[in-house]
C-alpha cells in the first residue's frame, strides 16, 4: 500500500509506519508527479483520491492563485491519478477507484466557489469515468461526505459551525470512521469484507495492516495530503479473490 502526501512528512510517515504503508511525497496537482507516484506504487487494484485543499474567500476578492490551486489540487489531482492508473487496470480488466467529493459539491457554500466547483467536478468526472471503464471490469465511485471533523473544519468560525450543525440531521460532525465505512462499501465487491479475517483489505500489499489504519489514512485528507493506492499482491489476490 502506498500513501502520498504533499506536506506534513513526519505525520505521513508516522501513519505509514502504523499501517504498513509506503509514504511517497508527491504533488498530484502536477501531472508528472502524479504519474511518478502511480508508477512507484506498482500494479494497482484500488485507487482512493483524498487530496484536497481550501482557499476560502468571497468571489469578488478571490485571487487567481486561490482559484487555480484548489481546482488543480482537488479536481486536477483526481484527473492526473486516474489517468495514470486506468491503463494498467484496463489491461487486467479489474480495479476500483473511489474519489472523495463533498456535500459542498452538491449544495454549494458561500465563500467556497472554488472548492464547490472542484468537488462538483469530481462528481461529474467520476460518473463519466464509470461509464468509460465499466465494460472493462473497473468500478468508479464517488463519496460525498457531509461536514467531517478534520483540520479543514476545525478552523471554521464557531457561528458557521453552528449553522452547519443545524443543517445536519444527526446534530454532529462526521468522523473519519464514518467515511471509512462508506469507502469499504464502495470497494466491498472487489475485496469481499467476509474474507478480511481481521486484516485491512487483504488484497493490498501489506496484508497485516490493522483495521484502525483506515481512519488514520482518511484523516490525512484534512490537510493537503491524501492519495493512497493499493498495490497488487498476487498471492493475496489468488487466495482472497477466487473467481476473479
Amino acid at each position: 500500500m502506498t500513501l502520498s502526501y504533499r506536506s506534513g512528512k513526519d505525520e505521513a510517515e508516522a501513519v505509514a509506519s502504523e499501517t504498513g504503508a509506503n509514504a511517497v511525497q508527491a504533488d498530484v496537482s502536477d501531472a508528472d508527479e502524479a504519474k511518478r507516484l502511480v508508477d512507484e506504487a506498482g500494479e494497482l487494484d484500488i485507487l482512493v483520491n483524498n487530496a484536497g485543499v481550501t482557499r476560502d474567500g468571497l468571489l469578488a476578492r478571490m485571487s487567481d492563485d486561490d482559484w487555480n490551486d484548489v481546482i488543480q489540487t482537488n479536481l486536477g489531482g483526481v484527473f492526473h491519478t486516474c489517468r495514470a492508473a486506468a491503463r494498467g487496470m484496463m489491461k487486467r480488466r479489474s480495479g476500483s477507484i473511489v474519489n472523495i467529493s463533498s456535500i459542498v459539491g452538491l449544495h454549494g457554500n458561500p465563500g467556497q466557489t472554488n472548492y464547490s466547483a472542484s468537488k462538483a467536478g469530481i462528481i461529474g468526472f467520476t460518473k463519466a469515468l464509470a461509464r468509460e471503464l465499466g465494460n472493462r471490469g473497473i468500478r468508479a465511485n464517488v463519496v460525498a461526505p457531509g461536514y467531517v471533523d478534520t483540520r479543514l473544519t476545525q478552523v471554521i468560525a464557531d457561528d458557521v459551525k453552528a449553522l452547519m450543525l443545524a443543517n445536519t440531521p444527526l446534530g454532529r460532525f462526521g468522523t473519519p470512521e464514518d467515511i471509512g465505512a462508506a469507502r469499504r462499501r464502495r470497494i466491498g465487491d472487489l475485496v469481499p469484507l467476509p474474507a478480511m479475517h481481521g486484516c485491512f483489505w487483504p488484497a493490498i500489499t501489506r496484508r497485516q495492516s490493522p483495521p484502525s489504519a483506515l481512519p488514520r489514512l482518511l484523516a490525512l485528507a484534512a490537510d493537503e495530503y491524501g492519495l493512497w493506492l493499493g498495490a497488487r499482491n498476487p498471492e493475496a489476490h489468488q487466495h482472497h479473490w477466487k473467481g476473479h
